[in-house]
């Protein structure tokens, strides 16, 4: 795979929207210019584990849709095997503690959010725009935890703020992460139903269902005052 950039000046200060979505088992990805957003599992393969897989196959990766992430160029020990197909490594695979306020300092988490930003960028780049990609970043958090964080002024997440640097098959994808908008999980979605509809008042009853790996959440709303909120556990995926 060769990206084509352009390394002279930058082509355009556009800004590019993206939500992102880390769930207990999903990974959900949308931004500006997607038809459908990207689901990717919530975890990962160490590559160096996973590579006896592969090792007598070179074409195992590309036939499953695998690509190579790491924070490191040319480092084995900082390279992760990431795909829908996560699963077929087996045992090599690791979760990256996707559920409670600590993962929001879990260096995997940590690390499967920029992969999961640059998956985004690396479509971008190869739509030839700029060498580097500007981002206004959504992320949704369950209630209670952005309840706390908030409080904490949202110190765990403003490491994202910057200019990062992720190797996909060991070619840099660069984005500067200009903003973030974080909203409360339920919430967020009718924020974003009245943004794309209008109109959100008193006299309009919304119910928000929310479908994650393990659990279905249902809110129902009278304008944006919560009325009812139920939760089932059960395997949904």
């Amino acid at each position: 795979m060769y990206l084509k950039r352009n390394r002279g000046k930058r082509i355009t200060d556009k800004i590019y929207k993206l939500g992102i979505d880390i769930g207990n088992k999903l990974v959900k990805i949308v931004g500006g210019g997607q038809e459908q957003p990207m689901v990717y599992p919530t975890s990962l393969a160490r590559y160096k584990e996973g590579s006896y897989i592969f090792s007598n196959n070179i074409d195992y990766l590309e036939e499953n849709r695998f690509e190579i992430f790491s924070l490191e160029k040319d480092n084995e020990e900082s390279r992760y095997v990431w795909g829908k197909n996560i699963f077929k490594f087996g045992q090599a695979v690791i979760d990256t503690n996707g559920t409670g306020e600590s993962r929001y300092d879990n260096q995997l988490y940590k690390k499967l959010v920029l992969f999961a930003i640059a998956k985004y960028v690396e479509e971008l780049y190869e739509q030839e725009l700029s060498d580097k990609v500007v981002l206004s970043l959504a992320m949704e958090m369950p209630d209670d935890e952005y309840v706390s964080i908030a409080s904490q002024d949202f110190e765990v997440i403003k490491w994202l703020i910057g200019e990062h640097v992720v190797f996909i098959d060991n070619l840099p994808i660069e984005f500067e992460v200009k903003n973030i908008e974080l909203l409360p999980k339920e919430f967020g979605s009718l924020v974003l139903f009245e943004k794309m509809e209008g109109g959100i008042s008193p006299d309009v009853r919304t119910l928000i269902i929310d479908y994650g790996g393990m659990t279905r959440l249902r809110t129902l709303y009278d304008g944006f005052q919560q009325r009812e909120i139920n939760q089932d556990t059960m395997v949904v995926n």
